[in-house]
């Protein structure tokens, strides 16, 4: 299967030039997804493959169980190219949702505060994020503890406890975790 024919963007274009100050965001969401050139369930049972991208049919992809077997099967893997391609197109995804559902007043939201919450839309998707409305509100507030508590008493805290944590305290404190 050939895809050379991605899409090119301007998130495509930094990851390929490796551009530096995205290489934070990039390493926590290679933390935070990890990196597999074959295909695996996620913690939910979806498909998915390279950093975190879901291809599973049940949310839109291209993959359910009898053909991801059959890939698994004779070997298949994406190489480092595709995954950097359908990592730069979820990362413009991923933070276009939080240009569009967050309007903090400028300079509130640091660059720790914005990859933790990047890493969560890339994580949540567009409607999952959207959903975390009393969060939100905490944001744009700046009370980050309130945005901390939110974070943490939630389904998702409970489906992704480390990532979460890593996240909400980043939230809090204005620093990225280690």
């Amino acid at each position: 299967m050939r895809h050379d024919n991605l899409p090119k963007n301007a998130a495509q274009s930094a990851l390929q030039a490796g551009d530096a100050p995205r290489g934070s965001l990039l390493a926590l969401l290679r933390r935070h997804e990890g990196v597999r050139a074959r295909l695996y369930q996620d913690s939910l049972g979806y498909w998915t493959m390279g950093v975190g991208h879901v291809v599973d049919w049940r949310k839109g992809g291209w993959c359910d169980d009898g053909l991801a077997q059959r890939l698994n099967a004779h070997g298949f893997c994406l190489s480092e190219r595709v995954i950097n391609a359908y990592l730069a197109d979820d990362l413009a995804e991923a933070e276009q949702t939080i240009w569009d559902l967050l309007s903090p007043p400028a300079g509130l939201i640091n660059q720790p505060r914005y990859e933790a919450l990047v890493s969560m839309a890339f994580n949540l998707g567009r409607g999952g994020f959207a959903g975390f409305k009393k969060a939100r509100a905490a944001l744009e507030a700046g009370d980050w503890q309130r945005a901390y508590d939110e974070l943490l008493d939630s389904r998702w805290a409970k489906q992704v406890p480390n990532r979460a944590r890593d996240i909400a305290a980043t939230i809090l404190t204005g620093q990225l975790e280690d």
